[in-house]
């Protein structure tokens, strides 16, 4: 380093500093209305000051100031007033932007066209005496050439700091560059705040300890929701998820749980309109058509929900139904007891269920009776005889002899007749006695009649 008077040089150089604060959360503004301190020149001529890579926190601004005139021919030096950081920040960038002296190398030396500078900084406390001493204290951090036509007109240097760092001074030296004025804008690293869909991560300072996510209102975590912010002031990888609590659903955009109603999970089938009750708890289905049921999956006139009774076997007809019946039972739904299942109906009788399904009552052939057409019915057989002197006539329901006998009549009950049963030997036996007993009568008006045509010849 050349020997100059760094009293005097520092001196000229602080007279010239204009410094300007940010609060915390402020976006830089440039105050100054001289026209060499205007950031739009360096848009203009392609500097891009966006940096999407690193995710600079752009309005985390701790410094911004101006440096202007310095002396040609001599090695210019100037200090920063005291840059206060907080104690988690580790690394800080510089923006240095300059506007050059035209240099007509027909007039000047070379070394009167030097284009160079350097950056330096120091950690430190405030308060310190800036002197030759404390400015040779300084690390270098970076040199810029800016001999070569068509390098940039800025230059952004990243050097780390000590954590806890109450703050540090950052100068620029000036080996004789024909520099007009130079910009410089001192920021920190830091990690922007994150949303990644349900889980958001604070804003924070580069460590190496772990940050912990949060899960938006209504979800909770799958997994540890955890990240790390680098030195670079970007976010690692992170782990973890978070899912909406039941209940609650994912909106569109994904990032945010909102209460399920009811009718959101589309209850209602086959066409049934939902309605939320008043106070969000249930639903009713609106059903059309031949549906119904709490969410009209019933098709009526089908076999959903069954509709035969005591085990009865369902046909779906398309849009009626028909029920076979297990034994024993019978009705369109088998609810109703076969009671002619057994045919209780004897001697041939028909046996038919009653209508409303308490009993049953049989239809009896020929001449039988009862309930079961168990009976037969009773009759009686008269005998008549009339005696008339010369003849006898004896009549019964069957048959009737006649002879000549003096008049005389008499009834006598012979006994009951019965219908003859078909295929039964009392048909037979029941013919016989009839036949008998009209012959006995026929053999007993003749004897009679002989008596008294005896008597009468003897008189």
């Amino acid at each position: 380093m050349k020997t100059v008077n760094m009293a005097a040089v520092l001196k000229a150089c602080l007279s010239s500093l204009l410094i300007f604060n940010c609060a915390g959360d402020e976006v830089l503004l440039m105050r100054s209305t001289d026209t060499f301190d205007n950031w739009t020149m360096l848009q203009l001529d392609g500097d891009d000051n966006s940096d999407p890579q690193t995710q600079w926190t752009k309005n985390n601004v701790l410094k911004a100031f101006d440096v202007r005139n310095f002396a040609g021919n001599q090695n210019n030096w100037v200090v920063s007033p005291f840059i206060s950081v907080d104690p988690l920040v580790t690394s800080v960038r510089v923006r240095m932007s300059f506007i050059l002296y035209q240099c007509d190398y027909t007039i000047y030396t070379v070394d009167q066209c030097k284009q160079s500078f350097k950056l330096y900084s120091k950690v430190s406390t405030s308060g310190q005496t800036i002197d030759a001493a404390f400015v040779n204290s300084f690390t270098e951090r970076g040199q810029v050439d800016l001999n070569d036509p068509g390098n940039p007109d800025s230059k952004d240097t990243t050097f780390n700091i000590t954590a806890g760092s109450a703050g540090f001074y950052v100068a620029l030296k000036d080996e004789g560059a024909h520099i007009q004025g130079v910009t410089i804008e001192v920021h920190y690293f830091k990690c922007i705040a994150l949303q990644n869909g349900l889980i958001s991560f604070p804003a924070s300072f580069p460590s190496d300890t772990v940050v912990t996510g949060q899960c938006a209102p209504n979800s909770s975590p799958v997994g540890s929701l955890e990240r790390v912010c680098y030195s670079t002031g970007q976010w690692s990888s992170g782990t973890g998820s978070c899912g909406c609590d039941p209940g609650f659903a994912r909106n569109s955009s994904g990032n945010a749980c909102y209460r399920l109603s009811p009718c959101d999970s589309a209850p209602c089938y086959n066409g049934g309109v939902c309605s939320n009750s008043a106070d969000g708890s249930t639903f009713q289905c609106a059903c059309s058509g031949i549906y119904s049921g709490p969410t009209c999956e019933i098709v009526q006139g089908s076999c959903t929900p069954d509709p035969c009774q005591n085990g009865g076997t369902c046909a779906d007809l398309g849009g009626s139904y028909q029920c076979s019946c297990p034994s024993g039972y019978r009705g369109s739904e088998c609810q109703n007891t076969d009671f002619c299942l057994n045919n209780p109906c004897q001697n041939g009788g028909s046996c038919f269920n009653n209508g409303d399904g308490t009993g049953y009552f049989c239809s009896c052939t020929g001449v039988y009776e009862g309930r079961n057409c168990e009976s037969l019915p009773t009759t009686t057989t008269t005998t008549t005889t009339t005696i008339t002197s010369g003849s006898v006539t004896v009549t019964t329901d069957d048959a009737s002899v006649t002879s000549t006998s003096t008049t005389t009549t008499r009834t006598t009950v012979i006994g009951t007749k019965t219908p003859p049963k078909q295929q039964s030997n009392n048909d037979l036996y029941i013919g016989l006695g009839v036949g008998a007993g009209v012959i006995l009568l026929g053999l007993a008006g003749l004897g009679i009649y002989c008596y008294w045509n005896k008597k009468g010849g003897a008189t």
